[in-house]
C-alpha cells in the first residue's frame, strides 16, 4: 500500500485534518486538492534527493568522518551546495593545518560569465515580404524596449551563472502584475471634489493642519517577466528528461517560494486572474501568527525554513496534461483553474551547461574539474605545511619522562618542544 502524504510529511508539516480545520477550506474538495498538491510536491522532492547520479555523499557523518555531512544518497541539492562552495573557494578554519583553496573552478567559470555578459543577446524579427516590413520594425522596437525596461540582459547573466555553477538553470517566463496601496497628496480640483464628498473628514484634517491625501492602489508592474528561478525552489516531474520534447517531457512542475505573507496577499489582490479564490486570501497569515493564534490557520512551516516570522510558503503547481494551475499558500487554496496562457505549456525554460543523456539536470564546470581541483589543493597545502615545518622545526630537549616522548612524537608540530630521556645526540635521535 502506498504511504500516504501525512506519514511522509510527519517531520515537516502537521497532519492535515479536514474535520478539525474545515473552516480553513471552502469545502472538502479544496482540502483534497491541497493534500494532492502536497503529495505531488513530496514525490518531486524525494526524486530530487535520490536521483543525482553524479554525487554520492556518505549516508552519515560517522561514515564520512565529517560532522557537517548528514543523510541522503544521490542528492542534487547537496551536490549543488558542494559545487557552489568549490566554485567560490569556500573554506573552513582547520586548527594547525594549511587550508588553501584552489581557484581552478573560479577562474574559467568567471571568465565564461564575463564573456557572456559582454555579448548582446536579443531577438530580431525579420519580415517575410514587403508588406511585413512595417510590422517587423514595430515588433523589433517593442522587443528592444522590453529587453531594456525589464533588464533582461542582467537576468540572462544570472541564469547563465547558475548554469555554469550548477549545470542547470530555470527561468520563469509569464505575466506578472504587482501593486501596492500608496497615499497621494490631492491638489487643485481633486481637493475640491474630496471636500465636497467628505466635509467632516476634510474639516478634521484642516483643524489638525494635515494635508488632504487619498489612498490609491498603484500598479508597479503589469507585463511579461523573465525571472531566474532558484534550483532549490523548482521541482519537476520525476520522470521528465526535458521540459519540452518528443518524449519524456515534463507533465507537471512546482515553483515553491517562501515570501512574506503581506507580499503574496498583495500580489493575489492585484492579480486580474479570474480563477483566484479571493475569499481565501484573507485566511493567509504569517507563519509566526499561525503557530501562536488558535483562530489563525493551522499551518506550521516545514523545518527547512529557519526564520518564519511573517513568512508564507507559496506552492505554484502547473500541470500541462490536465491543464491545471493551482496556488496553495500555507495550505490554503487560493487559485484553481486552467493554465493561464494560451500556449498551454509549462511557463519555464531550462538551460543546461553540459547535457547528460537521459537526465533532466546537467553538469556544471566545478563538477567537471572537481578531482583536478582537489589534487591541486592537496598538493598546495602539503607544500605549505612542509615549508612551515622546515622553517619552524620542532625542538628536542632532554627530560626524564620517556612516555611523554612517545605521546608527543605522535602529534609532532612545528616549534613544539619535545622532551626526551637521556642525552640528545645523533645516536639517540
Amino acid at each position: 500500500m502506498e504511504e500516504n502524504l501525512q506519514d511522509r510529511l510527519s517531520n515537516t508539516t502537521p497532519r492535515l485534518e479536514y474535520k478539525k480545520d474545515k473552516s480553513k477550506w471552502g469545502n472538502k474538495k479544496e482540502f483534497e486538492t491541497v493534500v494532492k498538491t502536497r503529495d505531488r510536491l513530496e514525490q518531486m522532492r524525494q526524486a530530487k534527493e535520490t536521483s543525482c547520479f553524479w554525487d554520492n555523499p556518505p549516508v552519515s557523518a560517522t561514515d564520512s568522518g565529517d560532522p557537517t555531512i548528514s543523510g541522503g544518497l544521490h542528492s542534487w541539492p547537496k551536490h549543488w551546495d558542494r559545487m557552489t562552495k568549490q566554485m567560490y573557494m569556500h573554506k573552513k578554519y582547520i586548527y594547525g593545518r594549511a587550508n588553501l583553496k584552489s581557484p581552478m573552478s573560479f577562474a574559467p567559470g568567471q571568465s565564461a560569465k564575463n564573456e557572456f555578459a559582454e555579448a548582446a543577446i536579443g531577438v530580431l524579427v525579420s519580415p517575410t515580404d514587403e508588406s511585413d516590413e512595417v510590422r517587423a520594425k514595430k515588433w523589433n522596437y517593442l522587443l528592444r524596449h522590453w529587453f531594456k525596461q525589464m533588464k533582461i540582459q542582467g537576468k540572462n547573466n544570472d541564469s547563465f551563472s547558475d548554469c555554469v555553477d550548477l549545470g542547470t538553470s530555470v527561468d520563469y517566463i509569464g505575466w506578472l502584475t504587482k501593486g501596492r496601496d500608496v497615499e497621494i497628496l490631492l491638489t487643485g480640483k481633486d481637493i475640491n471634489e474630496y471636500v465636497r464628498k467628505n466635509k467632516d473628514e476634510a474639516k478634521r484634517k484642516a483643524d489638525e493642519k494635515k494635508p488632504i491625501t487619498k489612498t490609491v492602489f498603484k500598479i508597479e508592474l503589469d507585463d511579461i517577466v523573465k525571472i531566474p528561478v532558484s534550483m532549490y525552489e523548482f521541482f519537476v516531474d520525476p520522470n521528465a528528461r526535458t521540459l519540452k520534447g518528443d518524449a519524456y517531457e515534463a507533465e507537471d512542475c512546482v515553483w515553491r517560494q517562501v515570501v512574506t505573507a503581506d507580499s503574496i496577499k498583495t500580489e493575489l489582490n492585484a492579480s486580474r486572474d479570474p480563477f483566484i479564490i479571493r475569499e481565501n486570501i484573507s485566511k493567509i497569515y504569517g507563519a509566526g501568527k499561525t503557530q501562536q493564534d488558535e483562530n489563525a490557520p493551522f499551518f506550521k512551516f516545514p523545518e527547512d525554513v529557519l526564520s518564519t516570522e511573517g513568512l508564507a510558503e507559496s506552492i505554484k503547481y502547473y500541470n500541462k496534461r490536465t491543464d491545471e494551475y493551482l496556488i496553495v499558500v500555507n495550505d490554503i487554496l487560493v487559485r484553481k483553474g486552467p493554465l493561464p496562457y494560451n500556449h498551454k505549456e509549462l511557463p519555464f525554460g531550462r538551460h543546461v551547461y553540459i547535457p547528460m543523456r537521459h537526465q533532466f539536470y546537467g553538469i556544471g564546470l566545478p563538477a567537471l574539474i572537481e578531482t583536478l581541483q582537489s589534487e591541486d589543493e592537496v598538493l598546495r597545502n602539503m607544500r605549505v605545511e612542509q615549508l612551515y615545518a622546515e622553517l619552524m622545526a620542532p625542538i628536542l630537549t632532554s627530560g626524564d619522562d620517556a612516555d611523554n616522548f612517545i605521546k608527543q612524537w605522535q602529534v609532532m608540530e612545528p616549534r613544539k618542544i619535545i622532551k626526551m630521556s637521556g642525552d640528545i645526540s645523533d645516536q639517540t635521535v
